[in-house]
């Protein structure tokens, strides 16, 4: 398949996002301390962090057509799959949640298929981003993902689709929102219900 033509584009990666709310590309300002603060605060609270208005409205627009424009690209993987991503295990009883499966179907566009003066692969290069991650979650530098299909995926889901609850496998993960759904797409979101000495069972069950 072709390479789809991109019409939307915003000449600077800080076009993308409204640093007068966050300003990212100025760490040691007093706006931006208490920014990463702010963060910190609500993962500690929640293990979530939702900055409204992050990406700016055109880049919101820009993303979300350029997302659509790649769309026809997506490997559709569909089946069924528990919360831990792992196969049935036959030594657990039945009502484990660890027995108990979703349909779970979407589509994917990997890294490779996305075009390096997309936005999103923009705002992901910039070096402002991983900076400003690594003060928030605590590190003293994060380095982009050499993976060339996964350091950034644009999912997509159409009608009957779903994303089966699950736990993430990674330490964090950076969501944007392109497009809000036309009907449901409710994100369900439960903190704290492990640890990494006690799986609760009970809980997730």
């Amino acid at each position: 398949m072709s390479e789809p033509e991109m019409t939307s584009r915003l000449s600077e990666p800080s076009e993308l996002v409204d640093l007068a709310r966050y300003p990212i590309d100025d760490l040691d300002s007093p706006k931006a301390q208490r920014l990463i603060a702010d963060c910190r605060a609500a993962l500690e609270a929640e293990s979530c962090c939702v900055l409204p208005g992050f990406v700016t409205p055109k880049a919101t627009a820009a993303m979300g057509a350029e997302a659509n424009a790649l769309a026809p690209l997506a490997y559709h993987l569909g089946g069924r799959v528990n919360a831990y991503r792992t196969e049935d295990d036959p030594s657990f009883p039945p009502d484990h949640p660890r027995r108990i499966f979703f349909k779970s179907c979407e589509g994917n566009v990997a890294y490779d298929q996305i075009p390096d003066e997309v936005s999103i692969k923009r705002l992901y290069r910039w070096e402002a981003m991983p900076r400003f991650l690594a003060a928030v979650f605590g590190y003293e530098a994060l380095y982009r993902f050499e993976d060339p299909f996964q350091a950034i995926n644009i999912l997509s889901w159409g009608e009957g689709d779903d994303l089966a609850w699950h736990f993430d496998m990674n330490e964090f993960t950076v969501t944007l929102l392109f497009q809000e759904p036309e009907g449901g797409g409710d994100f369900e979101f439960v903190p704290h219900i492990r640890s990494r000495s006690d799986e609760n069972y009970d809980a997730v069950t």
